[in-house]
């Protein structure tokens, strides 16, 4: 009876190994602990789509010529249900580390322009209402107060470090060894210039790496497909599939967006648009009805209706980010002499707040001020300084923003002009409306995503689609 169940104890131990493993990265980014069953339920849903591609590919193999790949479908399977699911944990546990850093940076900015006397304690106190723009940090300081709250003194703080992600064990190891040289103002500022200067480097290095893929989106995957469309229905070629191929720029260009770091980022996002989302399904469903022009043409304007609306809104919140620096100019000469300068910064920041990482460090860190009796003209005109030089880097890139939003709009007119061109050659067409199609919206996908940091933003593509009905691109 042992020796029969020593097999399935065998599995056992393997797979409670393997659930510790999981655990254990999902603890270090701040995520509960999954028990068994919850456990497996996460690995099947993580898993499902990456197991069945392989088990595809794998019985898809006899279709290649090569049978033999078939014996190897069961194990591949095996083996991307369990490693997909630590690999995603593992991916999100280094972009939680990374968040982590840059809240860091931000919060150390606020303890420069606006020092308290304990960084503990300002950790403690401020991490409430931080947790709007700064989630990595909140969710760091829950932690850290658990174990405070469990272990008295310097042993919850060193019980903390030991379990603390890299970013928050360094700035920890450096405080407790700075509070007890008693030098935390001059190690405060230090630390304040070091980040801002960070920050700098990395949105300047940020902004020319986006500058130089936008560049190649725009030759890649804004103006060769119309031409390389062209070129094969000229040569009597069938359209060719080398696009995927040179959309490794677009890919890129979606990548490097996302890393980018938040204070160049403004948030303009809106729930009550997501409601309307549906209504994008009915030209779909009345496309037996209405044909394929009608029913594309009015999904393009639907796109267009949702999309003006959210774009609207990215301009306004725009206009209020960069408004900032004269706002605070305002606020310096009005503080001093205010009966009330909590309520004169609530109403003059009001709108502010939410729409990015540095206004709301703009709107917290003169709160705090006022609360703490602090604030002072120089000092918000100090401030003033840096929320305008940083945010001279995000104005830079409104050129190539710019060329990209106009190659998107232009691409469904060089592709009529491939059309008519063929056309006018008596050639075949060899598929270039199909083919516009695709590569119109996707690249105005990608456009989207550079100009406005989300694909929520549907207006370039419904003017692309009406474009393309318009032209007579699209079939």
């Amino acid at each position: 009876m042992g020796l029969a169940d020593s097999p399935v104890l065998s599995v056992a131990r393997v797979l409670g190994g393997y659930l510790e493993l999981l655990n254990s990265v999902r603890i270090r980014r701040g995520k509960p602990r999954l028990e068994p069953r919850k456990g497996a339920l996460y690995v099947l849903r993580v898993s499902a789509v990456p197991t069945i591609a392989a088990l595809s590919a794998s019985c898809a193999a006899p279709l290649l010529r090569n049978p033999g790949l078939i014996y190897y479908a069961i194990p591949a399977a095996v083996l991307t249900l369990l490693l997909a699911p630590l690999a995603a944990e593992y991916l999100l546990y280094l972009g939680y580390v990374r968040n982590l850093g840059e809240d860091l940076a931000y919060f150390m900015m606020l303890e420069g322009v606006s020092p308290g006397d304990d960084l503990l304690r300002d950790l403690e106190e401020e991490s409430r209402s931080l947790c709007s723009f700064l989630p990595a940090l909140c969710n760091e300081c829950s932690r850290l107060r658990l174990f405070t709250r469990f272990f008295p003194g310097a042993r919850g703080v060193r019980e903390y470090v030991s379990r603390a992600p890299r970013p928050m064990r360094k700035l920890l190891l450096e405080y407790m060894v700075v509070r007890e040289s008693a030098d935390l103002g001059s190690w405060l500022y230090g630390k304040f210039r070091e980040v801002l200067r960070e920050l700098k480097n990395s949105a300047r290095s940020s902004l020319e790496l986006k500058t130089l893929l936008s560049l190649a989106a725009v030759v890649f995957n804004g103006l060769s497909p119309p031409l390389i469309a062209l070129a094969t229905a000229l040569s009597s070629a069938e359209t060719p599939h080398a696009y995927l191929i040179i959309a490794a720029p677009a890919a890129a260009l979606v990548a490097a967006e996302g890393l980018a770091p938040r204070l160049l980022k403004v948030s303009s996002e809106s729930r009550e648009l997501g409601y309307l989302a549906p209504l994008l399904m009915a030209p779909l469903l009345s496309l037996p009805l209405l044909g394929p022009r009608t029913s594309a043409t009015l999904l393009g304007l639907l796109l267009t209706a949702l999309g003006a609306v959210a774009t609207a809104r990215y301009a306004k919140a725009y206009s209020v980010v960069m408004s900032l620096p004269s706002r605070l100019v305002v606020l310096a000469d009005k503080i001093p002499y205010s009966s009330n300068p909590k309520r004169l910064v609530e109403e003059s920041l009001a709108d502010a707040h939410g729409r990015g990482v540095l206004p709301s460090l703009c709107y917290h860190m003169l709160l705090r001020s006022v609360k703490q009796g602090s604030v002072d003209t120089v000092r918000v005109i100090a401030f003033k300084d840096i929320v305008e030089e940083l945010f001279s880097l995000v104005k830079q890139g409104t050129a190539v923003r710019i060329l990209v939003l106009v190659t998107a709009l232009s691409q469904p007119f060089i592709f009529s002009f491939s059309t008519s061109l063929v056309a006018a050659l008596g050639l075949a067409s060899g598929g270039i409306g199909i083919y516009g199609l695709a590569s119109s919206l996707l690249y105005s996908s990608v456009a989207t995503f550079a100009v406005f940091g989300t694909f929520k933003n549907t207006l370039l593509a419904g003017l692309v689609l009406l474009e393309l009905c318009a032209l007579g691109v699209a079939p």
